[in-house]
């Protein structure tokens, strides 16, 4: 066996993730990994008790309440009702917003239930895409307003 045991290895998985992660109990977070303290910005002791809409701003960009919206994603983990996976703006300790990917699961223990929740952190991605449909943007203006016929030729020298 590579480890002595299951939960060492389990314990290198969590410590070593580069996504955050948190377990939260019915009352708030109540472990989290080196990588939410690294995205996040608060000591470890800094996030016992607290909920993961507790870094979140006062609304998301659809204009919800991130509080209530946060609630009702947790209680239907909680129950059971579905594991869920969506987008999040959430607030650094600077103050710094940045848009996240959340997963919510549901863990069952013989005598407890927690939600595993991970973080991914989307800044790149979203730049990305940013400068992408910026670029797209740009190079449609530039073809509709050329004075001349513009084609593209493939690799083969066919018309695209």
């Amino acid at each position: 066996m590579l480890y002595e045991n299951e939960k060492s290895i389990y314990e290198v998985i969590f410590e070593n993730a580069n996504d955050a992660i948190f377990i939260m109990d019915g009352e708030g977070l109540v472990e989290c990994n080196k990588a939410a303290v690294n995205m996040f910005g608060y000591a470890f002791d800094g996030y016992k008790g607290k909920t993961p809409f507790d870094f979140s701003p006062a609304t998301q960009p659809d204009g919800s309440i991130s509080k209530d919206l946060g609630k009702k994603y947790i209680n239907e983990a909680f129950t059971g009702e579905k594991s869920r996976r969506f987008e999040w703006i959430y607030s650094r300790l600077d103050g710094t917003l940045f848009d996240a990917e959340v997963s919510l699961d549901l863990v069952n223990t013989s005598n407890n239930l927690f939600l595993f929740v991970i973080i991914r952190d989307l800044s790149a991605i979203k730049k990305a895409e940013s400068a992408r449909s910026k670029f797209e943007e740009k190079y449609r203006e530039f073809g509709e307003s050329a004075p001349i016929g513009i084609y593209q030729r493939n690799r083969d020298g066919r018309l695209r």
